[in-house]
This record gives C-alpha cells, sequence and structure tokens, in this order.
C-alpha cells in the first residue's frame, strides 16, 4: 500500500508543477518586464483604434490596443531599444471595439486612418528606449 500512496504523490507533484508552470505562461519579459503607454496621433488626431507593437532584441514582440481617445498601454515590455509599429484596424471595421473596462470609453466616428507604413518594422522608422518601470512614449504619426 505505501507503494500506491507513493504512485499518487507523485502523480500529485506532477499535476501541481503543470499548473505551476500554466499559470506563469512563457512570457519571459512578464510582469517583469517595462510599461510604455502614451497616445497615438495622426497628423495631430487621435487614433481611435488599432494597436501599438513593441519588438525587442530578441524578436520577440509585444502588443497593446489602441483606445478611442488614441491611448494605449504595453506592459512587460523588454528593456533595452526595441522597434516600434502601429497598425489601423482590421479592414471593414467600421467602429473601433472598446476594450473591457476601457478607459476611453466609447468610439466616435469612422476609425483614423493608421499609413501603412508604420505597419512594418523595416519603414516604420519608430525606436524607443525601454527603461525598466514606467515609460511614457507619444507616438506622433504623419501621413
Amino acid at each position: 500500500m505505501q507503494r500506491g500512496h507513493s504512485k499518487v504523490s507523485g502523480l500529485l507533484a506532477c499535476f501541481l508543477l503543470l499548473a505551476g508552470f500554466s499559470l506563469t505562461g512563457c512570457n519571459k519579459a512578464g510582469p517583469k518586464g517595462a510599461i510604455v503607454e502614451g497616445t497615438v496621433t495622426v497628423d495631430g488626431k487621435a487614433a481611435n483604434s488599432g494597436s501599438v507593437s513593441f519588438t525587442d532584441a530578441k524578436g520577440q514582440t509585444l502588443s497593446g490596443q489602441i483606445q478611442p481617445d488614441g491611448k494605449y498601454r504595453v506592459v512587460g515590455v523588454a528593456v533595452g531599444d526595441a522597434k516600434v509599429t502601429v497598425t489601423g484596424p482590421p479592414p471593414g471595421l467600421s467602429s473601433p471595439p472598446p476594450m473591457k473596462d476601457a478607459p476611453g470609453g466609447a468610439a466616435s466616428g469612422p476609425p483614423v486612418p493608421i499609413p501603412a507604413k508604420y505597419a512594418k518594422v523595416e519603414s516604420s522608422n519608430l525606436t524607443f528606449n525601454v527603461k525598466a518601470g514606467d515609460n511614457t512614449y507619444p507616438i506622433a504619426l504623419t501621413k
């Protein structure tokens, strides 16, 4: 009977180990990374939909949704130089979907178009040096 108890204990230990991995996830930056937030504008007008992405030196990309008031927030960004891209909403989207508990509230009007050149790392020419802790990076785009 001792042997059966040992087998159950081993299975329980394996289960707890796997559960721990699933709770922590695979994102190496995770909560240890920095927070970057700001406002996206296109020719001075707040972008009201789309996303902002930060790609670190290792090629890991983290993104945050642009809120109806133009604000974005990305959590877990690796410290160091990052390449930045900004993409508009998917084609055919007539109004941006608000995030749950979005501080910007509901969108007003059609999505503000974001020029396609900002959607690719190779052509956006946007970079940001991410520091530990909280960072503010206002992104001013032009057509």
